[in-house]
């Protein structure tokens, strides 16, 4: 529940009104001004009940008492019985309007709380006409009033919301911060049992999630939570505080599957860690960057969401702040950054919601910038405090983290893990999650340490670059609607060159799993470079050629006992005089590109075989692009 502290400055001098017909703690009784006080220091205590038995009693013998119905509305608000406070606001206004304006902000909060939304609107604007001595009331009371407009329109317009427990993974304790693998099949998060924080894991069998086992090998004396697993399972990254080795507060500390068990974890050090707050981190999609929570110098507010970047020693580069689209002066917390690479949920009190803190998502729209945070609506966002939200690698499913079951229950607070669909205007863009294998193409055998890049044709950016472990193995999410190059490389081995566009996939089944397979220098025929490609008639390479052919000259350079033959072909549009010369021209091209990053002339051989030696047939186009291609051959130097 979203708790909000009651700001009442409570006169003490008496109000001057030759009308005055009520009584203030100035002029009532000894004998009820004893009762008052035993009252106000049983709600000192936090004695909420006994302290209104105490007011209950004074209004008894004295029904004008105003600054008994004020602390009577005050205990009322803090005790969620909002229509009974509104009732002693309403008494306290009737004996004096302007005795305290102090009420009317108040009287605002519990108008809203009662979803009353014009109500809080006036008496909100009401407060700001007569306050003009509480700056920081003021400021606060300005930003209610287009929370009141938004929560008024978002309840008129609700999106639909069907929220299930999950089964399992709750118990009679909190559970919270759930994070997810690339399959959907394995889940961490927190539990906090008492006053002790947990890291649990729990695996999907069919439709069903095992019960959580604690993970011995991470948790000790102190708490451990707000885990980030990477998309393979092999990396965990999650918050502890007061550790010795912390630099200060809550630290973010990094541990890694080998051979099943999870090694001691270890503090990313103090270019990620601060004297400040760091924790609630993600992963990417490609676990290439971080994503987290922290309040260090150079936040905008109070909590701020970070950023930081995989560098190529596997270290993490100085991380940046999102910026003022995504951050306010207030908290942006519990980041989640979707496997589509674009979409960032995150929780926020900072931008217009239902109150408190909401849940947003922002779309990636260029090179670190963000569009306008969208709130998700009504009922998924309410006046209690929303975080913690996951999606998953389609899009579809949500998770998220409430404790609306204990409140309805009227048991202590509970946070438990829910799961529901996420309305499509919601949704982030589809993901497919790739188990890859890459094998030695004569034995079959499984490649360890192969080195797979993937390039996004379309921008030429690098999107993924890892080592295959020692099944020859990798994962990976990929995003719908991208045309991807693959490089895969090798010592000793042979440049492999690949392309698809993830738009074209089969979705029928998942995860995906593709082998590639590499040849061996010695044992090189021709290999296609499928991400050399050229405009249509014409010599001039195309953009998304420049990747390729730098992966070719490193190959090369790498390689310097072998000199390399380049053959271009054509398919059978034109005459065959033409496509001849086309297919030597490109060939050329290529070997020019090569010479001039400094690979000797003498090493490369062009031909072209113009559309004599095809490899699919001519009769559709995408036959004649698989015979559009420019192929290499290694010949060792004797």
């Amino acid at each position: 529940m979203k708790y909000v502290l009651i700001i009442i400055f409570f006169c003490n001098s008496i109000h001057v009104s030759f009308s005055q017909n009520y009584k203030t703690i100035n002029t009532i009784t000894a004998k009820i001004l004893k009762v008052y006080k035993k009252g106000d220091q049983a709600y000192k205590e936090n004695q909420l009940k006994l302290a209104e038995e105490y007011f209950k009693k004074t209004i008894q013998k004295e029904n004008h008492f105003i600054d008994a119905y004020i602390k009577l509305a005050s205990i009322n608000y803090d005790l969620a019985k909002y229509d009974q406070g509104i009732r002693y606001f309403q008494s306290a206004l009737q004996l004096d309007s302007f005795y305290n304006n102090k009420i009317y902000y108040t009287l605002a909060l519990s108008y809203y709380q009662i979803k009353k939304y014009d109500s809080a609107k006036v008496n909100m604007e009401i407060y700001l006409l007569t306050e003009k001595e509480n700056s920081d009331l003021i400021i606060k009371a300005k930003r209610f009033l287009p929370i009141y407009a938004f929560a008024d329109s978002a309840i008129q317009h609700q999106v639909d919301f069907k929220p299930l427990l999950v089964n399992n993974l709750n118990s009679s304790y909190s559970e919270f911060l759930p994070s997810f693998t690339g399959d959907g099949k394995t889940i961490v998060f927190t539990r906090r049992i008492h006053d002790n924080e947990d890291l649990y894991i729990s695996f999907k069998a069919d439709t069903n999630w095992t019960f959580p086992q604690p993970i011995k090998e991470l948790n000790s004396i102190y708490n451990e939570g707000a885990p980030a697993i990477s998309p393979d399972g092999n990396i965990l990254i999650f918050t502890s505080c007061d550790r010795r080795d912390s630099y200060g507060g809550c630290d973010l500390y990094i541990s890694k599957k080998i051979n099943g068990k999870w090694t001691t974890a270890i503090n990313l050090g103090e270019k990620i860690n601060s004297a400040s707050f760091e924790s609630q981190a993600c992963l990417t999609n490609n676990g290439n960057e971080l994503y987290f929570t922290s309040n260090r110098k150079g936040s905008i507010g109070g909590k701020d969401i970070w950023f930081s970047k995989k560098l190529q020693n596997n270290s993490w580069s100085t991380p940046q702040n999102l910026g003022a689209k995504i951050n306010t002066i207030w908290d942006e917390e519990c980041p989640f950054m979707h496997m589509d690479g674009k979409t960032l949920y995150f929780s926020s009190d900072g931008h217009i919601g239902m109150g408190s803190k909401d849940i947003f998502y922002s779309k990636l729209i260029g090179i670190h910038q963000w569009s306008k945070p969208q709130n998700l609506g009504y009922p998924i966002n309410t006046p209690n405090d929303e975080s913690s939200l996951r999606v998953d690698f389609n899009g579809a499913t949500a998770y998220f983290v409430s404790d609306n079951e204990s409140i309805l229950n009227n048991q202590t607070k509970n946070l438990d893990i829910y799961q529901f669909d996420l309305p499509k205007v919601l949704r982030p863009n589809h993901s497919i999650y790739f188990e890859i294998t890459v094998k030695d193409k004569l034995t079959l055998l499984p490649i360890e340490k192969a080195f797979v890049k993937i390039v996004n044709l379309q921008t030429n950016q690098v999107f993924f670059q890892d080592h295959t472990d020692i099944n020859g193995q990798l994962f990976i999410s990929i995003p719908l609607g991208n045309i991807l190059g693959i490089h895969i490389t090798k010592a000793k081995y042979v440049l492999l060159s690949d392309q698809f566009d993830s738009q074209e996939l089969n979705l029928d089944y998942y995860p995906k799993k593709i082998s590639w397979f590499l040849t061996k220098e010695e044992e090189v025929q021709s290999i296609v470079l499928k991400n050399i490609l050229f405009e249509s008639n014409s010599v001039k390479l195309r953009d998304e050629s420049i990747f390729e052919l730098n992966e070719l000259y490193l190959m090369i350079k790498q390689k310097s006992n072998f000199n390399i033959v380049i053959i271009g072909h054509t398919d059978n549009i034109g005459s065959e005089e033409d496509n001849l010369l086309l297919s030597l021209n490109r060939a050329q091209v290529v070997g020019d590109f090569l010479v001039n990053k400094g690979i000797l002339r003498e090493r490369i051989s062009c031909f072209g075989k113009g559309e004599s030696n095809p490899i699919d047939d001519n009769l559709n186009e995408e036959g004649r692009r698989n015979n559009r291609r420019t192929e290499f051959i290694l010949s060792k130097i004797k």
